[in-house]
């Protein structure tokens, strides 16, 4: 989705020269190499795709610590599936539907980041209504929610029939395939360093870069814009 946004970007832009040389076709990475700490060695993918020497130091410096979201795990954490929530807590609408439940994150499951303790515990969930919005439609259709009481145990909550009703003729899909996932410490990289870059090949190699790295769903870093900023 990020390489669909940076196209988009890239076809707003005024017109450049291309070269008429032939493209340039770079093996794609079979694995993402690791550093000594074992996060995403910035500086070796960079050289991969041949991103200019000049640049590869903007990218390294750009690398923010954050968590990606692993299969696996036996904790609490997952994408998809039902929440867990309190007893006789309501489950979270938006103009009187139900809105859908995408993830959940056990805080105190988060391993150090980047030598810090984890982030404050308790259970973070991820809510969100099917239907295409504008930024400015009332606000609730994009919900995250934090229970932070321990003393009050989280229940499997089965979803309520609602999220798959049809919304302006288009069925939603209710319940998500539930898929247990485990945060591994990351890094990830900022979009922006694309703006500006009037070369081809230049821009591939970024965007190449940007894409392995920025890969798959993460907590905290750069968002991953896809038709403009977040």
């Amino acid at each position: 989705m990020i390489l669909r946004w940076f196209r988009r970007r890239r076809s707003e832009a005024p017109p450049r020269a291309v070269s008429a040389a032939a493209p340039r076709t770079v093996e794609p990475l079979p694995a993402v190499p690791r550093d000594e700490r074992g996060l995403p060695d910035v500086r070796a993918v960079a050289n991969h795709y041949g991103v200019p020497t000049e640049l590869v130091d903007s990218l390294v410096a750009s690398a923010r610590p954050c968590f990606r979201l692993e299969r696996g795990g036996e904790g609490s954490s997952r994408l998809g599936g039902a929440p867990d929530l309190p007893p006789g807590a309501a489950w979270p609408e938006y103009e009187g539907l139900p809105l859908t439940f995408f993830a959940q994150l056990r805080l105190d499951e988060l391993p150090a980041l980047d030598g810090q303790p984890a982030l404050a515990g308790g259970m973070l969930q991820f809510f969100w209504d099917e239907r295409y919005h504008e930024p400015t439609d009332v606000e609730g259709w994009c919900r995250v929610v934090h229970h932070t009481d321990a003393s009050t145990p989280l229940e499997p909550r089965a979803t309520p029939p609602g999220t798959r009703a049809e919304v302006e003729g288009w069925p939603r899909d209710g319940e998500y395939v539930e898929v247990p996932v485990r945060a591994v410490p990351w890094l990830s990289l900022d979009p922006a360093l694309l703006e500006g870059i009037e070369d081809d090949s230049t821009f591939d190699a970024i965007a190449e870069t940007l894409s392995v790295v920025n890969s798959g769903h993460r907590l905290l870093g750069y968002a991953n814009p896809i038709q403009g900023p977040p």
